[in-house]
């Protein structure tokens, strides 16, 4: 398996391993970040031949770069044809009507602490109940 390799995300074949047993047809990644993991997923996509990113981030510094920076990774990985990036702030997410934020696996990784993680959960319960599932990564002591 051919994926990013970083240091920090030394789980990322995890990653790719519940995403291919999942084979899920809308993931919604909220947090971009340097865009492994959603290369990680993508790859997967493309893998099983169907399947599409939602990714949502807000690209306000220059730690994280722009948003051309990253489509241009996606493409050198081939997988851009899977990804949408989109500019939105998780409350502003939380805030889409119910049929724009359906999906079979959501990716949450914006610094989380307790109170994103349960607003998050108020909001996606409803998927949660119909079998999707909600992976996040990091977060605070809480």
């Amino acid at each position: 398996m051919n994926i990013p390799q970083h240091g920090k995300y030394k789980w990322l074949p995890l990653l790719y391993k519940i995403v291919k047993d999942f084979k899920p047809k809308k993931i919604i990644e909220l947090g971009t970040g340097r865009g492994k993991t959603t290369i990680t997923m993508a790859l997967v996509l493309k893998e099983l031949g169907e399947g599409n990113i939602d990714s949502y981030d807000l690209w306000i510094d220059k730690y994280w770069g722009d948003k051309e920076a990253w489509l241009n990774l996606f493409k050198r990985w081939d997988v851009d044809n899977l990804i949408s990036l989109n500019h939105l702030d998780f409350y502003d997410w939380i805030k889409l009507p119910v049929e724009d934020r359906n999906f079979d696996i959501l990716y949450f990784d914006i610094n989380n602490n307790g109170t994103k993680l349960l607003d998050l959960y108020e909001n996606v319960k409803g998927n949660i109940d119909n079998g999707s599932i909600v992976l996040f990564e990091g977060g605070s002591v809480e």
